[in-house]
């Protein structure tokens, strides 16, 4: 991967958030060369409200307008092109425009009549015939709705993966071709991760049939962490194992090589050093961010070689560390090299920052002066599938709903 020089260049750097207070974005000059505006949405939240943001790397830029709810616990999710919001705390599904961040479909309900409330959704991928799947981490099946989401089309049992009869916890979902992939952490008894963890392989089946297990790989570390990460031809997982644990073996960084379905450990929690949390990954180079160590799980920033295994920014290098614990959340490559990386430590009353990584041939990563600031903390991160237009209006969501704590499995 080639370096994208900085060097006399000064971006504009413009959030697009929905929020009623007032915000300005500003530049010292029009850029130089600009890219064709690589941008990106984030969520964030302080768990009781929650807003979307658009964020373009040039000076192309626009508000978004404040709307409906958007919940306490949003995740994002990309797949196919599509772009969703799941409130997790409610269990609904909003699919977002791409481009502009306003709402083209929604909200779906995830309801199960095994549990009362929510089923916690997680993630949200998009078969070859525009289904969309849901994994749900408080129910045993994935949910497959129509493509508009109002017509459940069918469900795929996963309780008995591994020889057992229970929840297995899934976490994230990809569909690659005609198979989906899911995690599953396998926590028992819950909260705890003992067990070995899985990945299963699903047959997509044409309508109106839905899917069948095709066939489960033991991961060789335990319970994965946030969404799985696609860079063709594997699947890349963030693997905590215990999360009050810092020097585990089988835990780390796993990756699933998808024509053999095969998987390797690439950087162990023990070398590391910190347990593994979420991980992005482009040509070259790898980041995550790891927790601990130290009872505080304080958060802080790696990189590893994303073919050979290894590690090439220690945690000793002490890399966007944060003084309290849990405070690094969402990440994403964007076109160029830059990697971006969600902070929830408040910056001198003024927001929230959202840092910019730029890495070079070797994977060594510079952060940039330009820090971008958001009015909540960031939660989750993806980047926007097309490109940000200019000048662009949209309608994005905000509203406080009721006080609710942060995931009860952190």
């Amino acid at each position: 991967m080639g370096s994208w020089a900085w060097s006399g260049r000064r971006w504009r750097w413009c959030l697009l958030l929905a929020a009623a207070a007032a915000w300005s974005c500003s530049s010292s000059g029009p850029p130089a060369d600009p890219p064709a505006s690589p941008g990106f949405l984030v969520a964030v939240s302080d768990y009781s409200s929650s807003e979307l943001g658009l964020v373009t790397l040039d000076a192309g830029a626009s508000w978004l307008a404040g709307g409906a709810t958007l919940g306490p616990d949003p995740q994002l999710a990309s797949s196919a092109g599509r772009l969703f919001w799941i409130e997790r705390h409610g269990g609904d599904v909003l699919e977002i425009d791409p481009g502009t961040g306003g709402i083209l479909n929604g909200p779906w309900t995830t309801v199960d009549p095994s549990v009362p409330g929510s089923t916690d959704p997680q993630d949200v991928a998009v078969d070859g015939y525009g289904r969309v799947w849901v994994a749900r981490y408080l129910v045993s099946s994935l949910l497959v709705k129509s493509s508009d989401g109002a017509t459940v089309e069918g469900t795929v049992d996963l309780s008995t993966v591994a020889g057992v009869n229970r929840n297995p916890y899934m976490s994230s979902i990809r569909i690659v071709g005609d198979k989906a992939y899911v995690t599953l952490e396998m926590l028992y008894p819950y909260p705890r991760s003992v067990d070995p963890s899985y990945i299963v392989r699903l047959n997509v089946l044409p309508p109106p049939e839905v899917g069948s297990i095709d066939a489960a790989l033991r991961l060789k570390g335990r319970n994965p962490l946030n969404l799985l990460v696609e860079q063709d031809p594997y699947l890349y997982l963030a693997e905590a194992g215990d999360v009050n644990l810092t020097n585990e073996t089988d835990a780390g960084v796993e990756r699933v090589d998808l024509r053999t379905f095969t998987s390797e450990l690439l950087v162990r929690e023990s070398d590391i050093g910190a347990s593994v949390d979420q991980v992005s990954v482009t040509d070259g180079c790898g980041t995550a961010i790891v927790m601990g160590p130290g009872p505080l799980n304080v958060t802080s920033v790696i990189s590893f070689d994303p073919v050979a295994g290894g590690i090439l920014t220690p945690l000793d290098a002490g890399l966007l560390a944060t003084p309290a614990g849990f405070k690094l959340a969402g990440m994403a490559w964007l076109p160029g090299g830059v990697n971006v990386i969600g902070d929830r430590t408040g910056v001198d009353g003024r927001g929230f920052a959202l840092h910019a990584l730029l890495a070079s041939t070797g994977c060594a990563l510079r952060q940039q002066p330009e820090t971008l600031l958001a009015p909540q903390g960031p939660v989750a991160i993806v980047p926007a599938p097309a490109q940000v237009a200019p000048g662009a209006s949209a309608t994005a969501v905000s509203r406080r709903v009721g006080d609710v704590g942060r995931d009860a499995r952190r």
